[in-house]
């Protein structure tokens, strides 16, 4: 590890209390002052020149110099790489190209924002802002106005299968969002935004909301034909700027399906990594056709959860009697709405019954105390964030049987969302191309 990558991994390993609260073991808190997922889209638009929200750049220690006079920024999100096995990866195979970027460029950590799930770290990822400012709090949310918990990836109701219920015009995404996406401001200072997406999830609610407003959005079936369409785009018209945007989303679904601990992940980030040297990295290399950089950094990462840790919800009386709507949020940090006057004693009775297993927090406080990002608050934040926020600790996971049919041991596997360090630390490579 680099002497930078270790100063910082310190600092953000250190950050363990909220609110005067000692946080359980191994949890750290997003790092948004400059050192988080939250600072990737203000350092692309600063790059360019263009004015973004007030969330602040990457610290200047993270990206170094690596950004100088390049036209084409490569933005890559590798959702579900965790900066730790990431990093003990690349120490066992010497061999892993991943290596030789890393020292040519800047290798760090940072940390994801919370909740560390897909859907409010793309939000964040697009839109410059902390999950508290664009208002995409968790897997499933409840939104009171429409009467529904909803799922933001597929923007439906979460009991139906059917993608984009929540969606009825080509305008409702960006209408649900309710915030600018980095797309509209680059755009509109005359930067290209470029967006590539998995084919499968083109057309799915969460890839409408944000990327509506790119200047192109490009499927593509595989990591060769992603990496090879990303050195279309740089090396055609070389000298027009534009930021490229693309997201592969495969580790993730590996991880959920295999866990963290075998070796199908290894095997992804071996296959990835190919794909980019081999398609991207060496024939731009060869060509130096175009100045050009890449941002490679992950949305979370993973933690393993046992069939024994998986916490169902509904063994527990007053917990069930006191909800007014299921948990949403996620397994890993669930948010709970209850009855009028049911926080307190319900808190109290978590923090006492099930203490080993949950830190239960008012979400009140944990929201003013910036959990979900500083600065302004989106309107409709508090309400989606319920009245209490439970951290689950160690691995451990909540289980509401939201669909007939779904078992605890359904969720065992990988997971994430929560504080967790291996969920929490995700990695940012910056090169020069």
């Amino acid at each position: 590890m680099n002497a930078v990558a270790r100063r910082i991994l310190t600092r953000l390993c250190a950050r363990r209390t909220l609110n005067g609260v000692a946080l359980p073991d191994r949890f750290l808190l997003p790092a948004y002052e400059g050192h988080s997922l939250a600072n990737v889209p203000a350092t692309a638009l600063a790059h360019f020149g263009v004015p973004g929200p007030p969330t602040p750049p990457l610290a200047p220690e993270v990206v170094g110099d690596q950004l100088k006079g390049a036209r084409k920024l490569v933005v890559l999100l590798i959702d579900a790489l965790g900066y730790l096995p990431l990093t003990a990866q690349m120490a066992s195979d010497r061999g892993l190209s991943l290596n030789a970027l890393a020292r040519r460029g800047r290798y760090v950590p940072l940390t994801s924002v919370f909740p560390s799930t897909t859907s409010a770290t793309l939000s964040t990822l697009h839109t410059g802002l902390p999950p508290s400012g664009h208002g995409i709090m968790g897997y499933r949310m409840y939104l009171p106005e429409r009467g529904v918990v909803a799922n933001m990836i597929r923007l439906s109701p979460d009991a139906d299968e059917r993608p984009n219920q929540l969606l009825h015009a080509p305008e409702d995404g960006p209408a649900l969002l309710g915030v600018p996406t980095v797309h509209r401001r680059l755009t509109r200072a005359g930067v290209k935004s470029i967006c590539l997406i998995e084919k499968t999830i083109f057309r799915s609610g969460l890839s409408q909301m944000l990327y509506a407003d790119a200047t192109a959005t490009i499927p593509y079936v595989n990591s060769s034909d992603l990496f090879v369409q990303i050195r279309k785009l740089i090396t055609t018209d070389p000298d027009t700027p534009a930021c490229i945007w693309a997201y592969w989303g495969a580790l993730d679904t590996i991880q959920h399906d295999y866990g963290t601990w075998g070796e199908e992940p290894a095997a992804e980030v071996r296959s990835l990594a190919y794909s980019l040297q081999t398609e991207l990295v060496a024939p731009l290399r060869r060509s130096r056709a175009c100045a050009a950089a890449l941002m490679l950094t992950a949305d979370h990462g993973h933690i393993h959860v046992a069939e024994e840790d998986i916490l169902p919800a509904t063994r527990f009386r007053r917990l069930r009697d006191a909800l007014t709507a299921p948990p949403t949020g996620t397994g890993r940090s669930p948010y709970l709405h209850l009855k009028d006057g049911m926080a307190g004693a319900l808190k109290d009775y978590l923090n006492r019954r099930l203490g080993d297993r949950v830190l239960a927090l008012r979400s009140g406080e944990a929201l003013a105390e910036g959990l979900w990002g500083p600065g302004e608050v989106r309107a409709e934040a508090p309400g989606r964030v319920g009245d209490l926020v439970l951290l689950m600790r160690g691995s451990r996971m909540l289980f509401y049987p939201y669909r007939k049919g779904v078992r605890p041991f359904h969720l065992a596997g990988g997971s994430h969302g929560g504080l967790h360090e291996e969920e929490m630390l995700i990695p940012f490579l910056c090169v020069r191309l």
